[in-house]
């Protein structure tokens, strides 16, 4: 973004009442950012900078100690430097005169027999969005639910083949994304999908930064609206599509 005389933009700032703070370090363990850290028996913001103000310690604090402020602040100057190709010119036309040899003409091979895959179909029900999942859907009932990420399952996807196959009779699978689909949505319908249906379990399947971690408290704040109890795991997937061990949450 270049920089323009009176550009501003707006982001959310995290502030921490340390006269609620009791030191517990929840907060800290929720931000996938390293924003928070405990510091003499309080949670202290460490680095600002690096807050996405989305607000994923925030529901994970007892005390109710922790809130966001929107500020302004003026757009900075774009950095120096870039390609020093970037400006250099070819020959287009020139390269459009000489096209690839095309290989000599063949019948087209028959496409392969339709067949179902080793596990057999590759999600236990449908639909699997959230967005579009009934909230009195039959195979949500007394379910092991999974709440998948939608980057999660193409991250590891041998995980999530194994998740599916593993959850035999009673599971069900549900994906979504709260950074990019309407939070309050989300909440709204897994909250009437848990009162209504009372799964058996929940595993949710996040990636490790801290959107889509956001998808914790989403469940955790939709299981008290519903005044559900039953258990709920989260696994953290890296980027290199390790799965770390569930935590209860």
């Amino acid at each position: 973004m270049s920089s323009e005389q009176g550009a501003y933009i707006e982001r959310q700032t995290i502030s921490i009442d340390e006269s609620k703070c009791t030191g517990c370090g929840t907060c800290a363990s929720a931000c996938a950012e390293g924003v928070i850290a405990v510091i003499d028996g309080v949670a202290r913001v460490v680095n600002q900078d690096h807050c996405d103000g989305l607000g994923v310690c925030v529901g994970e604090c007892p005390q109710g100690a922790i809130s966001f402020t929107t500020v302004r602040r003026p757009v900075a100057a774009a950095a120096g430097g870039g390609c020093p190709l970037w400006d250099a010119t070819f020959d287009k036309l020139e390269l459009a005169a000489t096209p690839a040899p095309s290989p000599a003409p063949t019948s087209a091979p028959a496409p392969p027999p339709a067949t179902a895959g080793a596990a057999g179909r590759a999600t236990p029900n449908w639909p699997i969005k959230l967005r579009l999942t009934p909230p009195d859907a039959p195979w949500l009932r007394g379910a092991d639910i999974g709440i998948w990420a939608d980057c999660a399952g193409f991250v590891a996807p041998g995980a999530a083949q194994s998740a599916v196959a593993g959850n035999g009779t009673g599971g069900a699978m549900i994906i979504g994304c709260p950074k990019f689909d309407d939070r309050q949505f989300y909440l709204d319908r897994l909250t009437d999908i848990f009162r209504v249906c009372l799964p058996r379990s929940v595993s949710i399947y996040h990636m490790a930064v801290s959107c889509c971690g956001s998808m914790i408290g989403l469940v955790k704040q939709a299981q008290e609206a519903a005044g559900t109890n039953m258990p709920v795991t989260a696994f953290r997937i890296d980027m290199d599509g390790t799965v770390s061990s569930g935590r209860s949450v």
